[in-house]
């Protein structure tokens, strides 16, 4: 145990490897653990408990990765001690409009500043807010957070619904309004909330008590500190109403989907963003209305989305002499898939109603390609197997309508539906009813192992780095590359004496300034095991520096302005398909 090390019990330890479900094991009053018969491996220590930052073994500090610990038959590993720091605090109260604090409210927070992947893009909201109106966030790393709070209850979606001018509920506004009036001021129950007679809505407010992630204050804690007095005045914001037309290019419009979306995707759950409800949908005339929708910049989308299309059978017929009919051919074949339409147009609400909006439907283009196959076996004979799948890489919520539909509101994710090839057995393929939009790219080769995808070119650029971008007239062809060869850069890091260094991070990363971004492919870290070896595989093949650091952010990892301070202690190395190449790195003095 570390100098000055307080034993914590009762925290959760688990130990997994690749390829396993893992084991788990529970501290005692001492702080002791152990797990016996276990396999040869390379495996990762983490420990857990609440209230404090969960760890791994090795991690330089709270937040970063571990070490992994190397064992072999018979090899046994004691004393392995796991720093289990106490974890920062955020506290405040929330009140509403009128001063008086708001009991039953989900509270949580985002990550501020770094990557996308370093704040998690993912909302955690496991507080509630007391009968005084007060929360108390736990267990959080060093760093800075935004605080947000939202409405638990319904309350929220039946405002959103009696605020508007739906006309089958505009009979009962009054009424409507009145009840929830009393029924807010009879108590303060959990989610109990103020009623205003106007079109409102109740949404995620940002501490001090803004809708708007913009105009919200970053809270920055330090290890263990607790942050108290972070308010939010928990108010409604003005909603408007948004009327429109669709027009299509054949006059008539189709069976659409609509969707109304914020301009900047939104890392917060659903129930804690502004709930629009489309009350009037689009029929053959186009007439489109939203109602409920708060202030905020929007993109208001529509498309096409055509019933599957049932095959045509066609039967021939011979009639004999004797006059009867016999059945000499069936034929069935698929019917013509009409081309999807979409529209987009970018939409800024202020709380006043907007009109006349008009977005016209246009033909989504076709994306093209061909399938090659680069490597030692022979390619599969038959290439139509190969599956390609293109989904789009946003992922936001909203609130539409399906044609059709009886009850006039469903929810719907806003990505497109993935998008499946067809692929011939030369190996060309099509992907038809593309919106423009960035995508992400799957292949599979079933039937055939060792085979994986190399590269995706369209119009020059590699996909794979820079992501496969549609817009309305794709840049040529995409060529999909797969490859048998496989990769691999491995080493050991030493300390100057030689033995292994294992409290350090071993960074690779391309030498190709243009590729330094957010989740690249050619950006990979790693940390040395027990026994000082790293390893890294299926590198695209190309030109790399290689670095050993003392600490690696993963707020900052992957952003030009770290990566530059690191190239002149770093090593360059080339590496292709198929190489296996060792690199061992030693310390300097």
């Amino acid at each position: 145990m570390l100098d000055g090390a307080v034993p914590v019990s009762r925290a959760i330890v688990r130990l997994t490897t690749a390829g396993s479900r893992g084991r788990t094991a529970i501290t005692d009053g001492e702080g002791r653990f152990s797990f016996e018969r276990l396999p040869d491996g390379r495996f990762t220590l983490t420990a857990s408990k609440p209230a404090y930052i969960t760890s791994a073994f090795g991690s330089t500090r709270p937040g970063r990765p571990g070490t992994a610990i190397n064992l072999t038959s018979g090899q046994g590993v004691r004393d392995i001690a796991v720093q289990l720091p106490k974890g920062a605090v955020i506290s405040g109260v929330i009140t509403d409009a009128s001063g008086e604090p708001v009991p039953g409210l989900l509270v949580g927070y985002l990550r501020a500043g770094g990557t996308q992947a370093a704040a998690g893009e993912s909302y955690r909201s496991d507080w509630t807010t007391d009968d005084r109106g007060v929360y108390r966030i736990y267990g959080l790393e060093p760093g800075s957070y935004f605080v947000v709070a939202g409405a638990r209850s319904l309350l929220t979606s039946t405002l959103a619904m009696v605020s508007g001018s739906n006309s089958l509920l505009q009979g009962n506004v009054d009424a409507a309004l009145a009840d929830l009036q009393q029924r807010a001021t009879r108590g303060r129950g959990a989610g109990a909330l103020p009623v205003p007679a106007t079109s409102v809505q109740y949404v995620g407010l940002f501490h001090p008590g803004t809708a708007d992630i913009g105009q919200a204050v970053a809270i920055t804690v330090g290890a263990g500190e607790e942050r108290l007095g972070v308010d939010i005045s928990f108010t409604p914001v003005p909603s408007a109403s948004i009327e429109g037309t669709v027009t299509a290019p054949t006059g008539e419009v189709p069976p659409i989907v609509m969707a109304l979306t914020p301009a900047v995707p939104s890392r917060l759950p659903p129930y804690l963003v502004a709930s629009s409800s489309l009350t009037v949908r689009p029929g053959p005339d186009g007439k489109f209305r939203y109602t409920g929708v708060a202030p905020g910049r929007y993109i208001l989308s529509a498309r096409t989305q055509p019933d599957a299309q049932s095959p045509s059978v066609t039967v021939t017929t011979v009639t004999s002499t004797g006059g009867s009919a016999s059945i000499r051919a069936l034929g069935i074949s698929e019917a013509p898939t009409p081309d999807a339409l979409y529209a987009t147009t970018e939409l800024t609400v202020a709380g006043a109603d907007l009109s006349g909006v008009t977005i016209d439907l246009r033909r989504a283009p076709r994306v093209n390609g061909r399938l090659v196959f680069d490597g030692a076996a022979a390619p599969p004979a038959d290439l139509s197997a190969v599956r390609i799948t293109l989904g789009t890489s946003r992922s936001q919520q909203f609130v539409g309508a399906m044609p059709g539909t009886t009850s006039g509101m469903l929810s719907f994710d806003s990505r497109q539906k993935a998008l499946s090839a067809s692929v011939t057995r030369d190996g060309s393929f099509d992907v038809a009813g593309v919106v423009p939009d960035s995508y992400t790219l799957t292949t599979s080769v079933p039937g055939q192992t060792g085979w994986r995808l190399r590269s995706a070119v369209l119009g020059g650029l590699d996909a794979l780095d820079t992501g496969l971008v549609v817009t309305d007239a794709p840049a040529g062809e995409l060529v999909l590359t797969f490859t048998d060869r496989h990769n691999e850069l491995s080493g050991m890091l030493q300390t100057p004496a030689g033995s292994p260094a294992t409290d350090y991070f071993v960074a690779v990363f391309t030498t190709d300034r243009t590729l330094w971004r957010p989740e690249a492919r050619r950006l990979v870290f790693t940390r040395p095991a027990t026994d000082g070896r790293f390893s890294f595989k299926e590198l695209p093949s190309g030109e790399y520096y290689l670095a050993a650091l003392t600490d690696l952010d993963p707020a900052d990892w992957q952003t030009p302005e770290f990566l530059n301070t690191v190239v002149p202690a770093s090593l360059t190395f080339t590496i292709a398909d198929g190489e296996n190449k060792r690199q061992d790195l030693r310390l300097a003095q």
